[in-house]
Parts: structure tokens; sequence; C-alpha cells
């Protein structure tokens, strides 16, 4: 019983001290000035939104082009 009181105790403890040290360095990232956490954030948001652009058009593409006219003819031999 005193291995298993010891094992969570240390389990707790040990969660404890990570939260501590996340939530100093958040504390710390936040408190920076410079902008640049700010910068890198809009640049990864703007890299997602043109990659996000680019896979709806490509899919978008492949289904008018390449998916119509198999769905027009399974469609037709579903209902022949």
């Amino acid at each position: 019983m005193n291995t298993l009181k010891n094992t969570l105790n240390a389990a707790i403890t040990k969660a404890y001290i990570r939260a501590r040290l996340y939530a100093a360095r958040m504390k710390d990232t936040l408190k920076d000035e410079s902008g640049q956490f700010v910068m890198d954030h809009a640049v990864v948001f703007v890299i997602i939104i043109v990659l996000g652009g680019v896979v709806l058009l490509l899919l978008k593409n492949f289904l008018n082009n390449d998916m119509a006219p198999t769905l027009k003819t399974k469609i037709m031999e579903f209902f022949n």
C-alpha cells in the first residue's frame, strides 16, 4: 500500500511541477512585447489559409474534371 501511495504521490508531484513550468513559460511568452510571438503565429495562420485554399481548389478541379464523368456514368447505370 505504501508503494502505491509513493508512486501516486510522485506522479502527482511530477504533473504539478510540469504544469507550473508550463504556466511560467506561457506567462513569459505573454509578457514578451517584442511582437515575435504574434508574428510567428500570424505567419503560420497565413500559410494555413493559403494551403487550405490550394487544397480546396485542387479538390474542386479533381471533382469537376475527373470524378464528374465517372459519377454521371455510375448514376446512369444505377437507374438503368
